[in-house]
């Protein structure tokens, strides 16, 4: 079935890419029971833009005359913006008062924690990355802090313990923003999302709380290498490529920092196959590969991410034979 799903600006389209019609039936799944909750037609290059108006885990089943293929998709967005709504609330304060008692309530905390520890489990392992490298990264700074707040086994007036609170809020916070934002199609699509999550503003008071955890999520990304190699089969493609790669896979190949790429790389092929390049650990799907005279030839190259490895696969549609072939890289927003 030829067909293309799309999720932009936290709508889901599929476009028709055949020539006869294609039906779609969305349902959504529980752990008890799936229910039907809409259905629909595509006319061929139509798009339909399926709106889900609850939160939860769907099924859509897309199906014509020969034959039928399922998505299954989850999306919280409604959680989201409930956290963000509260995180702004607790950060930079209510709209008569900031930084007093009656403003911010031992409830509003733990409202906070449980959307912000339910959307990253819902959604695992999509922030999980993200997650851990901030935690990761603030265990020693917060350790003794912690403690404090647990043996102190309360948070309502008591400020010692809002502090770090506070600190742990914003690190789930900037984990999802900077994973989302990162992942934007376009610049439209982080601008929307920016904008979705408020962050210009929240970004400011986070930094009047001491906290910044920009650094730490963009260290990831200054880090990310680049895997390069043609492939041993002539009539290999990026999916049979894909399912070979895991990390051993990917350290028996030559390798650079992506800055190498950035700057632009001459690469040597000594075969009559298609190239690869696989840059990770990197949560941008998006990236411009240009050619010696600036050309963009992003075109000539399939592309699929890897999710659990934080990782984007470029395979060229067709064959290289023997050159030295020069590339660089850009990541786009």
């Amino acid at each position: 079935m030829d067909y293309t799903y799309t999720h932009y600006k936290d709508q889901h389209l599929i476009q028709n890419d055949q020539v006869i019609n294609i039906g779609y039936t969305v349902s959504k799944v529980t752990c008890d029971a799936t229910t039907e909750v809409f259905t629909g037609n595509i006319a061929p290059g139509k798009v339909a833009t399926l709106d889900f108006k609850v939160d939860g885990r769907y099924r859509i089943r897309l199906y014509d005359e020969n034959q039928q293929e399922e998505i299954n998709i989850k999306t919280y967005n409604y959680l989201l913006l409930s956290f963000i709504s509260t995180i702004e609330r607790l950060l930079c304060g209510c709209s008569k008062c900031n930084e007093c008692a009656e403003c911010n309530e031992c409830e509003d905390y733990i409202s906070a924690f449980m959307k912000a520890f339910s959307f990253n489990s819902l959604n695992a392992p999509l922030y999980e990355l993200y997650v851990n490298l901030i935690a990761t990264d603030s265990a020693c700074s917060l350790e003794s802090e912690v403690l404090c707040t647990i043996l102190h086994e309360r948070v309502y007036g008591n400020a010692s313990t809002k502090a770090p609170m506070l600190q742990i809020l914003s690190y789930y916070y900037a984990a999802f923003y900077f994973k989302d934002f990162l992942s934007a199609e376009d610049e439209d699509e982080a601008a929307y999302i920016t904008a979705k999550y408020k962050y210009d503003k929240i970004a400011k008071c986070m930094k009047k709380l001491g906290t910044d955890p920009s650094e730490t999520i963009l260290e990831l990304e200054s880090n990310s290498t680049v895997y390069f190699w043609q492939l041993s089969a002539l009539s290999g493609t990026i999916n049979t490529e894909y399912a070979l790669i895991d990390q051993n896979y990917l350290n028996a190949k030559m390798s650079l920092p992506l800055t190498t790429f950035e700057d632009g790389h001459i690469v040597n092929y000594g075969g009559i196959a298609k190239i690869a390049f696989a840059i990770a650990p990197t949560i941008s799907h998006n990236f411009i590969i240009s050619d010696s005279l600036n050309n963009d030839v992003t075109d000539e190259f399939d592309t699929m991410f890897n999710s659990s490895l934080n990782l984007v696969l470029f395979v060229s549609k067709l064959p290289y034979s023997h050159s030295n072939i020069y590339f660089k890289f850009k990541k786009v927003l």
